[in-house]
């Protein structure tokens, strides 16, 4: 599993390329058992009017199991994910994201492998 920290897209003005920087990783868990979801947000680098940047979401991909429950982490000055640590067997049991700064978040339960 990657968490990609740059993603490049094709801006619809003029058929730019710009690069976009994540900014918060989203994820829906079901009551500390299982992870049930996930989005990235983006932003894009003078975009948006008078050339301020712009909030990108990317798709939700998310089950509707045991009411899952979201809950971000998010990215600020500069800081990245260097770890991804998944645990997972028919089902993703855990995910857990280490940030460079040292911050450390985690999602789902205790299960898998």
């Amino acid at each position: 599993v990657a968490v990609c920290m740059y993603a490049c897209v094709l801006a619809c003005r003029g058929q730019e390329l710009r690069c976009a920087v994540l900014r918060e990783v989203r994820v829906w868990s079901s009551q500390g058992k299982t992870v049930n979801g996930l989005q990235c947000v983006y932003e894009l680098a003078g975009t948006g009017p008078q050339g301020a940047s712009e909030l990108l979401e990317g798709p939700a991909h998310v089950g509707q199991d045991d009411r899952p429950v979201m809950s971000s982490l998010v990215l600020e000055g500069g800081d990245v994910i260097v770890r991804v640590e998944v645990w997972a067997g028919s089902l993703v049991d855990r995910l857990v994201l280490t940030t460079r700064s040292g911050r450390t978040q985690s999602w789902g339960g205790s299960g898998g492998e």
